[in-house]
């Protein structure tokens, strides 16, 4: 069995009962990259806080919720998101990071 450094499977985005995306898989191996594109309101931002654990997983169905989250499950370097810590490994650059340029 292959082991990724990250790997999310069965994701599914949203807020209550309304989906955003679903059904999203991605594994993620030593030097890869992801890179999150589409229009406003896609969801984009919504699903990278989900895989950086910003929001739950697996409360999506429960009411309607101003907060997004999700379904599925998310490893991080073989770790159940929920669970780990170490998050100096992850990096993240918002898109208007770099101080007003």
């Amino acid at each position: 069995m292959k082991k990724y450094y990250f790997k999310a499977e069965k994701l599914r985005v949203g807020y209550g009962k309304q989906p955003l995306i679903e059904n999203i898989e991605i594994c993620l191996e030593k030097g890869e990259i992801l890179t999150l594109i589409g229009p406003n309101g896609a969801g984009k931002s919504t699903l990278l806080r989900l895989l950086l654990g910003e929001l739950p997983i697996g409360e999506s169905h429960k009411g309607d919720q101003e907060e997004g989250s999700g379904d599925g499950s998310i490893e991080i370097l073989g770790q159940d998101i929920r669970q780990f810590k170490d998050w100096s490994s992850i990096s993240y650059v918002p898109q208007n990071g770099m101080g007003g340029w």
